[in-house]
């Protein structure tokens, strides 16, 4: 089909390479594209036909780096619609980065128009998984100016084997070295982040923790969970605390910090019924 489209259209170019993996792919990508703009949809997923005019119309009307709309997350005949945003600019690094950091973007690279001047160079990390939160942590230390699309125009299409979908494996961890290094990258940027950080480290360390659970993975998977657990623990009061952590999360830590195994079916019971 892409030869095919190549042949009767000049603005399609058709390359082989032998399978590296999605980083590897997109890396290629951004070493051959032409374009002034650029964007990512996964191979399952799919746009609708005027998402790019959508996103390219905000990103010009307000002269910015990069824009995003709303995603439709699809599972059988159930859609939901994530990341709703009213139309409006975020302007400056340091609010870009806070935003980022408190999940009020799409944890990954689809749904956006990026200018290819700014972000031609923002590379995926080959060889890891959640390679994307860590890409975007750097493109975004890059941004000056965000337009926020309101639209929802990428359907993401949730399928078993999917990265967060799948079986729980010594790879996941990925995820905190990923978390670390993000927290460490920002600490060290100079920017006033120190709020939203202990928000965005508390996202990684609960989603290591439910991975887990839901596998039944967390005696195999015993010294790590413990640490994790001690963190969340150590830190209950503070995060129940936050005005910036969402109220599910408080949920679940306040659930992790009880011991008894009462508490360990409500934690179940309570995702069982927010799926």
């Amino acid at each position: 089909i892409a030869m095919d489209y190549a042949a009767q259209d000049p603005r399609f170019r058709y390359y082989r390479k032998e399978n590296g993996g999605q980083s590897s792919a997109r890396n290629m990508g951004l070493d051959l594209m032409r374009g002034s703009y650029f964007t990512y949809v996964d191979s399952d997923d799919y746009i609708m036909p005027d998402m790019l005019m959508q996103l390219y119309m905000c990103l010009k009307n307000a002269d910015a780096d990069m824009s995003m709309c709303a995603l439709v997350r699809k599972s059988g005949a159930k859609e939901t619609v994530m990341y709703a945003y009213n139309k409006h600019v975020v302007e400056g690094t340091e609010q870009i980065c806070r935003e980022f950091l408190v999940e009020k973007y799409v944890f990954g690279p689809v749904c956006k128009l990026f200018t290819a001047e700014i972000y031609r160079d923002v590379k995926f990390q080959e060889g890891t998984i959640f390679e994307d939160i860590e890409m975007l942590s750097r493109a975004y230390l890059k941004s000056q100016r965000i337009a926020l699309c309101p639209y929802a125009g990428y359907v993401a299409m949730v399928r078993e084997g999917s990265t967060t979908c799948s079986a729980f494996d010594q790879k996941k961890l990925d995820l905190l070295s990923v978390t670390h290094l993000i927290r460490r990258r920002y600490l060290e940027s100079g920017l006033d982040l120190d709020q939203e950080l202990m928000p965005f480290v508390l996202n990684g360390y609960l989603t290591i923790l439910l991975m887990a659970m839901d596998a039944g993975a967390m005696e195999e998977y015993a010294k790590i969970c413990d640490q994790l657990l001690k963190w969340v623990r150590h830190r209950e009061h503070a995060i129940c605390a936050s005005r910036i952590v969402p109220l599910r999360k408080k949920i679940y830590v306040w659930l992790f910090s009880r011991k008894h195994p009462i508490f360990k079916k409500m934690l179940t019971a309570v995702r069982s019924g927010l799926r």
